[in-house]
């Protein structure tokens, strides 16, 4: 056995195991080539692979490029007729020995295109043990949730609703844009790459909807992100100036509504801090839980000696 960084010669192979280790997490070829290798977090080192001696792959490991938060493992897996045999350790060690000296490796998602912020212990049991056998340590659940939109009418809703004297709801003016980014900036990097990349993709309908008044954008949301099926919802919020007020649940009633104006008959997303004020307000709203997963996070030593193959672990046989 042989662990290596990913060649794009392996790229096919790597999308048939993941099918076949990560069933209910398949990530298809479209959205592997079109989507995971255009991705700004994915550079030389994201892919590597464990291969037979005759050069068939059976495990691969994907992790982010550096961020200001540590390396994200964005999937993991080895084929199953070659489990227990060590290669899982090997690819483990090969992806830590990337780390720096007190970096972090954090397994809660980074690519909007694999969607996998944690370990569901629901569907892959076993690799949840394996992880807390490796040292990385549980951090609050999230959870993905739905909602069947058949019970809102399904009216034409397209243009903008009043929310107060002078805010309206409804999609996003364009000359409103540059200031749409920055309430998303305000709210996290991966608000504004959503916003960004959602308008670049220039798919119909329009897909970012919002609070506005002629001169500010107070809240945001967004159906459908980066190409994907319009009934995935998020991200989604307001600022800070205005909650507690009931615009949020204004902003996302409009949003469910717009949905099912056209057509889409399941709303959903895939990360919602179990508990959070956004999960109640969900679940007031009709939403139920259809996944929970755990976001993960292993440390690496201050101490770590330059070289040292893992943090605390040897590659195996």
């Amino acid at each position: 056995m042989r662990v290596e960084q990913a060649d794009p010669r392996d790229y096919d192979a790597i999308v048939r195991l993941w099918a076949s280790a990560l069933p209910v997490d398949a990530i298809g070829r479209a959205r592997f080539y079109g989507g995971l290798l255009c991705d700004p977090a994915f550079r030389n080192d994201s892919l590597w692979v464990v291969k037979t001696r005759g050069r068939h792959v059976v495990g691969f490991a994907l992790i982010s490029a550096p961020t200001s938060s540590g390396r994200k493992l964005g999937a993991i897996a080895v084929d199953a007729a070659y489990r227990g045999q060590g290669i899982g350790m090997r690819l483990w060690a090969a992806i830590c020995a990337t780390l720096d000296a007190g970096e972090s490796l954090r397994l809660e998602g980074i690519f909007p295109h694999v969607f996998i912020p944690g370990v569901d212990r629901t569907q892959y049991a076993a690799a949840w043990s394996w992880f807390l056998r490796r040292g990385c340590q549980p951090q609050l659940p999230v959870v993905a949730m739905e909602r069947r939109l058949d019970d809102l009418p399904r009216d034409h809703i397209i243009v903008p609703q009043k929310v107060a004297t002078t805010v309206e709801v409804g999609v996003l003016p364009r000359w409103l844009r540059y200031r749409a980014l920055e309430t998303a900036r305000s709210f996290g990097p991966g608000w504004e790459r959503a916003v960004r990349e959602t308008w670049q993709c220039a798919v119909s309908p329009e897909r970012v909807l919002g609070l506005y008044t002629a001169t500010e954008v107070l809240g945001i949301s967004v159906v459908g992100g980066y190409g994907e099926p319009l009934g995935r919802l998020g991200p989604i919020g307001v600022v800070p100036a205005v909650r507690g007020q009931g615009w949020g649940r204004a902003l996302l009633y409009y949003t469910l509504r717009y949905m099912r104006a056209h057509a889409v008959s399941r709303a959903y997303f895939l990360h919602c801090v179990e508990g959070s004020p956004a999960y109640h307000l969900y679940r007031h709203q009709g939403f139920h839980v259809i996944r929970r997963f755990v976001p993960m996070i292993k440390y690496v030593p201050n101490d770590r000696k330059s070289g040292d193959a893992s943090p605390g672990l040897q590659p195996r046989g």
